[in-house]
């Protein structure tokens, strides 16, 4: 943080507060321009306004349209929004008026942050939307974006931030700390230095670096992760969850998705109603599940022994094991699918098929004098329990 900068700041809130003590609510924007005029293809009216505001470590926006915020250096405020009033049948005095009585006003809150609101005409049957473009302080400790209606974009802040887009979608880059997010529609989060904390109701979310644990959840999309320093909790309704590595504890699930994982070194617990489970390297506890679907896994060398469980109801089985590695083995298919059930590459495993077309399968034995226990299992399919080269 730059010399000085905390005492721009309290010296700006100490005047605003002043000032709302007389005044309450302080108009904090102009117009750039003295007339509305009509949008683009003749639908609705804008009036373009501009503004700054004093310094503040806390900065709260409320608004109905795109919120765009960029860190820059400097301890000052400002900003730049266009207004869009819609009314069918009204001519300019009109719009004028309604627009006179629009705009965005600021005040010091009860917890000493600063906001910047849009103010809207009460006009029956107008509407109006206001999308604000904003340069902070990068150093600003906290930013909180509210929008019912359009996207928000963050750079280049070393706070936090909350950013909730009710009618759209959200997304940030270089984030100095912990960024909770709620959306419409989708996320994106490229490198993020604290905890995230993001729930889409309908869109895909893409994150990029975390420096802390993550939440993800979405009803419907897609989830991806480069990677994340600490625990993740990732799950969608209806979409694939691809992962690159996490340091943490992972809890993946999708109802109808496929699961990839690059790396999970603090365990992994991973649910597809229908779909294929693939995991390249793996530490510690693992429970994967699938209702219909493939799990192929491999354990990395000099992985901790953890007791694990690998299940699928229709699908095979195939797991890669180092050759150092100390485990009891266990395995077993209902129905066998394909000329053998179970395949192992370890002798001390025994494998046992059941007589019949149709019958099963099962497998016992301990790797290097055992260990933890390794269960997998099918209901129809086959199992491979491979060595790695």
């Amino acid at each position: 943080m730059p010399a000085g900068y905390t005492g721009a700041a309290s010296r700006g809130r100490m005047a605003l507060a002043a000032a709302t003590a007389v005044l309450g609510m302080l108009p904090a924007d102009s117009a750039s321009q003295g007339l509305p005029v009509r949008h683009p293809g003749g639908v609705g009216w804008y009036q373009d306004r501009q503004g700054e505001l004093p310094a503040a470590d806390r900065l709260s926006i409320r608004t109905r349209g795109d919120i765009t915020v960029a860190g820059a250096a400097g301890d000052g405020i400002r900003y730049s929004a266009r207004l869009r009033l819609r009314r069918p049948g009204d001519g300019p005095e009109w719009v004028q008026a309604a627009l006179g009585k629009s705009g965005f006003k600021s005040q010091e809150r009860e917890d000493g942050s600063l906001e910047l609101a849009l103010v809207e005409p009460d006009c029956a049957g107008c509407q109006i939307l206001a999308s604000i473009e904003i340069r902070v302080p990068a150093e600003i400790d906290r930013l909180d974006l509210r929008t019912r209606v359009g996207d928000i974009r963050v750079h280049g802040v070393s706070g936090s931030v909350g950013a909730y887009a009710y009618g759209g979608s959200v997304a940030m880059e270089s984030i100095g700390a912990a960024a909770d997010v709620a959306a419409a529609g989708s996320v994106r989060l490229v490198a993020v230095g604290g905890p995230v904390n993001c729930e889409t109701s309908a869109g895909r979310i893409e994150v990029g670096r975390v420096a802390g644990p993550a939440r993800l959840k979405t009803n419907i999309g897609s989830v991806r992760v480069d990677s994340v320093q600490g625990d993740l909790d990732a799950e969608t309704g209806a979409g694939s969850i691809q992962v690159g590595r996490v340091s943490g504890a992972a809890r993946l699930s999708t109802a109808s998705g496929s699961i990839q994982v690059a790396e999970a070194l603090g365990g992994l617990e991973a649910h597809a109603g229908a779909g294929d489970i693939r995991i390249r390297r793996a530490d510690g506890a693992l429970h994967l599940t699938t209702g219909a679907g493939n799990i192929a896994v491999a354990l990395r060398e000099g992985a901790g022994s953890r007791d694990s469980v690998l299940s699928t109801a229709v699908g095979t089985v195939v797991v890669w094991l180092p050759e150092s590695i100390a485990l009891t083995v266990e395995a077993a298919v209902q129905l066998v699918q394909g000329r053998q059930g179970i395949i192992s590459d370890f002798p001390s495993i025994r494998v046992r098929r059941q007589p019949g077309l149709l019958g099963g399968a099962d497998a016992a034995g301990m790797i290097n004098g055992g260990g933890a226990v390794l269960r997998s299992g099918t209901g129809i399919g086959h199992i491979e329990i491979r060595r790695q080269q």
